[in-house]
C-alpha cells in the first residue's frame, strides 16, 4: 500500500487545512486521482468495485509520491519465509500462539499461490 484514505475523504467538499489522503498527493472527497484506483464493495449490489482514475501523465503524482518514500530493506526469499514459518509451526503451540500456526505462507504471492494449491486439491477429491 503506498497511501490511504483518512476520514476527511468522506466528507463533501473540501475542508480547509484537512488531506483526504496520508500523503496529502490530493485525492478529492469521494474522487480518484489519475492513474490510480479506489476498490470498494458496492451493497446495493453486492460485488466488489474498481473505479480508475483518468489516464494523465503520472509524473506529478509520482513526484509527490517520491517525496514520502524511503528505502526499504530487502526481502528474504520466497523459500526462506516458507522455511521459517514452517519451523514456528513445528513448534508445540502456547498460550501466547497466534494465528501463525493456520497460515500457509507469509507473502501475499505465496498465500495466493497456496490457496490456489488448496483449491485445486479440494477440486481434485471432488473429481471436478
Amino acid at each position: 500500500m503506498s497511501d490511504f484514505l483518512t476520514p476527511s475523504y468522506f466528507t463533501i467538499g473540501e475542508a480547509p487545512g484537512t488531506r483526504n489522503d496520508f500523503l496529502g498527493v490530493g485525492v478529492p472527497s469521494f474522487g480518484v486521482t489519475p492513474n490510480s484506483h479506489i476498490a470498494f464493495f458496492d451493497l446495493a449490489t453486492n460485488q466488489f468495485v474498481t473505479v480508475f482514475g483518468q489516464q494523465a501523465p503520472a509524473r506529478a503524482v509520482l513526484h509527490k509520491l517520491e517525496r514520502h518514500d524511503h528505502p526499504k530493506a530487502p526481502r528474504p526469499s520466497e523459500e526462506r519465509l516458507h522455511q521459517l514459518l514452517q519451523r514456528y509451526q513445528a513448534q508445540p503451540p502456547t498460550s501466547h500462539s497466534t494465528g501463525l500456526p493456520q497460515m500457509r505462507a507469509i507473502t501475499r504471492t505465496g498465500r495466493y499461490q497456496a490457496s490456489a494449491e488448496a483449491l485445486g486439491a479440494h477440486l481434485r477429491r471432488r473429481g471436478a
